[in-house]
């Protein structure tokens, strides 16, 4: 039996060291964070499209409404929500914005069952806790609870609210279409509308850094494409869970680098104890999830 969650998995990692690597950039070139966002969306679509040029028709061959709900779920996933995270950021600290984003986890489980039909079991629900426990668990800031409520805090609730909508929009999409070409399109739609509105808005997009951000469009372009290959395959509920990982993944990555590259400036501020804490509860979750998945595929093949 194939191993579904590989996708969701790969996505993860992919999602650390994009984590990481715009942590870096920012760090170390003169490039802005929506310089940075504008970028890495239209060149990481430019790259997929193009690789999906066999699949085109399928564009062609859409209604109207199917181009609405595609256009609509680009600015939301590739504009809106990438604007609003970033400045939450600059609003309140990377910290604490990390922190509250995780709640996007119980957006997407909740619109996916309640308007997708997502499969969640009894079984389901147990894992979410453990993972969702282990998130939090990685991630806690205790200035998100302390004082919650400006408008950074709110920035953030939206962005993760919005990126659930988007998720929940477009699945159909990934279930039907073209992974490859559905993705690309959103990225490059998204990207460049988003960048048009900075443009307008006086922001400028040029910056001698840019190579940098070209670079990274390529993990984040893969990273969307594995996450979204793995909704079609299990799901977007399940799929949000696996993708909790990186948070571990992250820490594991920053604990690696800040005692083997101190250079690169990358800081990792949990103690060991609570990286193998949290990290054990999501892979937990994880493992559960899948061998429960596994056992009831086995059923029904044997029935």
């Amino acid at each position: 039996m194939a191993w579904k969650i590989k996708y969701g998995l790969i996505s993860a990692i992919l999602g650390a060291f994009l984590f990481l690597g715009e942590e870096i950039i920012l760090r170390r070139t003169a490039l802005t964070p929506y310089q940075l966002v504008v970028i890495m969306h239209v060149v990481g679509g430019l790259v997929l499209l193009v690789a999906a040029h066999n699949s085109w028709n399928e564009f062609r061959q859409m209604s109207a409404g199917n181009y609405v709900r595609i256009i609509a779920g680009s600015i939301i996933l590739a504009a809106m929500v990438p604007f609003f995270l970033y400045s939450s950021i600059y609003l309140i600290g990377a910290s604490k914005a990390v922190f509250l984003s995780r709640i996007e986890l119980v957006f997407i489980i909740i619109f996916s069952t309640l308007f997708l039909k997502d499969a969640f079991r009894r079984v389901d629900y147990i894992c979410f806790f453990l993972v969702f426990a282990g998130v939090i668990l990685l991630t806690y800031d205790p200035a998100a609870l302390s004082a919650f409520g400006s408008r950074g805090d709110w920035y953030v609730i939206g962005s993760s609210f919005l990126n659930a909508v988007g998720i929940v929009l477009l699945t159909p999409f990934f279930r039907t279409k073209n992974v490859l070409a559905i993705t690309g399109l959103l990225m490059f739609l998204g990207g460049a509308i988003l960048g048009i509105v900075l443009l307008l808005a006086g922001v400028s997009l040029l910056n001698s850094s840019a190579g940098w951000a070209v670079l990274l469009s390529l993990v984040l372009a893969l990273a969307w494409l594995f996450f979204n290959k793995s909704i079609k395959e299990i799901g977007p509920s399940k799929t949000a869970m696996l993708y909790a990982a990186e948070a571990f993944i992250t820490l594991f990555i920053a604990f690696f680098l800040q005692h083997y590259f101190p250079a690169l400036g990358i800081l990792f501020s949990k103690s060991i104890l609570v990286l193998l804490a949290g990290g054990s509860l999501i892979v937990g979750g994880i493992v559960v999830m899948e061998y429960w998945r596994v056992k009831e595929g086995k059923k029904q093949i044997s029935m």
